[in-house]
């Protein structure tokens, strides 16, 4: 008889946390397999949030390399389809439409994006907008609204920003487009100057410079940009 009761006593008898473990196994069982699931479809999520950011990467390439309309397609297609693409690329897809002379499909993706920037970098959003006289072919009024975006960027004290720099681009381009030469060569040394002093400030970390920036940005368009801003200061001083 004593041995029996010994059988029945099992060591869960002891332990009421280990008994109570025991008599709800099937849910802790349940619970750690969605836990194990949960945790491999959020590895799974990261997975082709990583793999489809790769393949839009690898089209926007090929695209500014070949200028194959089939990349921008597959872009295209990509960013509409994952949503966490579209702060990327809206607007880079609104450019190549544009370029592509394919206006109507390029304002939705253009305004997306607008909107976007509105909230969170106003002075981008208004760089954007410039771009839209452009394409009008409103020289003087992209050139006078590029001036006072020059000063608000100036009045945040962010003189240096890259932003700032493009600015200054936009308006030497500008500046060119309506034969205002000195007004053109005020801008190339403008630019110069702030270039010259962010490379001193950056001295030993050229990977964060402002001319990088700046050079990457016109490579993708086949354009070398030191020797472009030096060809123009060339012409201009001979006028």
């Amino acid at each position: 008889m004593k041995k029996v009761e010994e059988l029945q006593q099992t060591p869960f008898s002891f332990h009421p946390i280990k008994a109570y473990l025991l008599r709800n196994r099937l849910f802790f069982l349940l619970m750690a397999t969605a836990l194990c699931l949960f945790s491999m479809l959020i590895y799974r999520i990261r997975y082709q949030s990583e793999k489809k950011r790769g393949e839009a990467e690898k089209e926007y390439k090929h695209f500014t390399l070949s200028h194959d309309p089939a990349s921008l397609d597959k872009l295209i297609a990509l960013v509409e389809k994952n949503s966490f693409l579209k702060q990327k690329y809206d607007l880079k897809i609104s450019q190549a439409l544009v370029e592509a002379k394919q206006k109507d499909r390029a304002y939705p993706f253009f305004f997306r994006s607008l909107g976007w920037l509105e909230q969170h970098a106003p002075g981008h959003a208004q760089f954007a907008r410039i771009g839209l006289l452009l394409e009008e072919s409103s020289w003087e009024r992209a050139l006078a609204e590029s001036a006072l975006l020059k000063a608000e960027i100036a009045a945040l004290s962010s003189e240096k920003s890259a932003l700032y720099a493009f600015n200054l681009i936009r308006m030497a381009f500008l500046c060119q487009k309506l034969e205002l030469a000195s007004e053109e060569s005020c801008c190339w040394q403008e630019l110069g100057d702030r270039l010259a002093a962010d490379r001193e400030n950056k001295a030993g970390r050229p990977y964060l410079s402002l001319e990088r920036v700046l050079s990457e940005a016109f490579q993708e368009k086949g354009v070398h940009f030191n020797e472009y801003m030096a060809a123009r200061k060339e012409i201009l001083s001979l006028k």
